[in-house]
């Protein structure tokens, strides 16, 4: 029940024995002999009815999960123990008069605690004997440095900062004593929440402990996210901007709190993010390479300089970690945790597209995929071609596979991850003289990535000569070039000379199909190697020499 004024009008007292003990100072903390004890003369109550009358425990974290000692009477058959509002996390009914109980966290803003148990005779009523009080921890200081002349205010963050009662005499005393950085007292505090408080650092030097003392004299235990330390320089803002593919800037605002200082950007990662995760076992893996990548100076003085450094090289896709690191002519370091950011991915490479062995229906395209970071079989591609950029026509079906596997040894082959791979296809059923737009389209996890438009023209048809196969004028003409102006003209008449004309005539050299053979299976040679057998079979199959009869005329 609380009052109209805000204030509770049956508010917990500390009173009769307690009250001596405390002005005596002979009650037991947990700092002083590790057990909180907290009792008083039991009240009367109807007969059957639990009471509680003593509390003993060795600790009293927030956390929870400390054994707690509580006496009293009628605890035959209980069915419940309650600390404040929260159930114990369990308890055991030693006797009539003692019951084991385990500590539930902290979940109330206040950190006093009436201990309760509930039997058939009915729930104990709320007395002096029954406190617990849990004792304060500190989880972070804000910031965590300042200057040795003392002087910075500094927000404590933690638990069981309030407790609600008096001292039986109608006043409210501080339940928080006391607040240290190291064995000295801050130069002022004020209790902001049961969390929150905000303190003035002393004056002091090198790296210490702040704690929160309550009025029983427990004081939070120490811990690495209670340090404050002085002299040192203050590193506030880092940040990574800028993130592209191969590169990012780092930035960071340094106080040097007076003294001349020194700062180092370094990075980090894992050298193998991008190798499939059934060769991660590999030693290579495992590693983290770290390295300093910027440094630089900060003169003498208050003011906060912001500071930067460009990063170049990086692997498109891969996840960095970064810290900074500020030293000051006092030895005194601070160093940032480490934060991370991800190189932005855009795709595969494409280059070194072409088209060879052009003729009046047919063409071989080619070129290179640089998966950039994905491994097989997570890279596909297809050729796009058509008699206008709108392409409208692709191959293979389905789309080809990147065969780019991780290169833990020797590369005997194009290999790898980060190399362009050979790409070729053929194409067949072209109408003769015309130009076709091509190009490569390369799709993995990190998206997908066009080649530049190229053309090619296919060969025009010419008359077949005596006793051969009608043969191409040349290999075709690429980037869109005219396939007209061979050599002596192109009449269409055999030996390519038109009537009336004069000069010498240079005819096309005609090919046995021996010859072609020959030079079809040195084109197969350039065929990626899982696709060099099937062309070779075509090659016989189309230029192989017609067998002679043996049977005589």
């Amino acid at each position: 029940m609380r009052g109209s004024g805000g204030q509770r009008s049956d508010q917990r007292r500390l009173g009769g024995p307690l009250r001596s003990l405390l002005a005596s100072m002979a009650l037991c903390s947990v700092l002083a002999c590790g057990l909180l004890f907290v009792s008083a003369p039991a009240l009367a109550a109807p007969s059957g009815t639990p009471t509680v009358t003593k509390v003993e425990a060795y600790s009293s974290p927030p956390s929870g999960g400390t054994r707690v000692a509580i006496f009293g009477t009628n605890f035959t058959g209980a069915s419940a123990v309650k600390f404040g509002s929260s159930d114990a996390t369990s308890f055991t009914v030693e006797s009539e008069t003692l019951i084991i109980a385990v500590s539930p966290p902290l979940t109330a803003d206040d950190a006093i605690a009436e201990v309760t148990v509930t039997t058939p005779g009915g729930t104990s009523r709320v007395d002096v004997g029954d406190s617990f009080i849990y004792e304060p921890t500190v989880t972070k200081v804000e910031p965590d440095s300042g200057d040795a002349a003392g002087g910075t205010s500094v927000r404590i963050i933690g638990t069981a900062f309030v407790g609600d009662f008096d001292n039986g005499e109608g006043e409210v005393p501080a339940f928080i004593k006391a607040v240290r950085f190291g064995s000295t007292n801050a130069s002022s505090f004020k209790v902001q929440s049961s969390t929150e408080i905000m303190a003035v650092a002393p004056p002091g030097a090198g790296t210490v402990d702040v704690t929160v003392e309550n009025f029983l004299e427990a004081a939070s235990p120490d811990d690495l996210s209670d340090q404050f330390s002085y002299g040192t320089p203050l590193i506030a803002g880092a940040s990574v901007t800028g993130i592209t593919k191969h590169g990012a800037a780092l930035e960071a605002r340094i106080d040097p709190m007076g003294h001349e200082t020194t700062y180092e950007f370094w990075l980090s990662y894992q050298t193998c993010q991008d190798v499939p995760p059934e060769r991660q076992n590999n030693y290579e893996c495992q590693e983290i390479t770290e390295s300093r990548v910027a440094q630089g100076h900060i003169p003498a003085g208050d003011s906060t300089d912001t500071v930067s450094a460009d990063l170049s090289d990086l692997r498109p896709g891969y996840h960095y970690g970064y810290w900074v690191i500020a030293t000051s002519s006092q030895g005194k370091t601070e160093t940032t945790h480490d934060a991370s950011f991800k190189a932005l991915a855009e795709g595969p490479v494409i280059s070194g597209q072409s088209a060879l062995e052009v003729t009046e229906h047919n063409a071989t395209l080619e070129g290179q995929i640089n998966p950039e970071g994905e491994w097989s079989p997570e890279t596909t591609y297809v050729f796009e071609y058509g008699t206008t950029t709108a392409y409208g026509a692709s191959t293979p079906t389905p789309p080809g596979v990147i065969s780019s596997v991780y290169c833990e040894f020797i590369e005997i082959l194009p290999c790898g991850i980060y190399t362009p791979q050979p790409v070729s296809e053929s194409l067949a059923g072209l109408e003769p003289g015309t130009t076709y737009h091509y190009r490569i389209a390369a799709t993995n996890s990190l998206g997908t990535s066009y080649g530049e438009d190229q053309t090619f023209t296919t060969t025009s048809s010419r008359a077949r000569p005596l006793g051969g196969e009608p043969e191409p004028t040349g290999d075709g003409i690429q980037s869109g070039a005219s396939s007209t102006g061979s050599q002596g003209g192109s009449s269409g008449m055999p030996g390519g000379k038109p009537p009336g004309s004069s000069g010498k005539t240079v005819s096309p050299k005609v090919l046995t199909r021996s010859q072609k053979l020959a030079k079809a299976l040195k084109q197969c040679e350039k065929e990626p190697k899982h696709k060099r057998a099937e062309c070779k079979k075509r090659a016989h199959k189309k230029y192989a020499p017609a067998k002679r009869s043996s049977k005589k005329k």
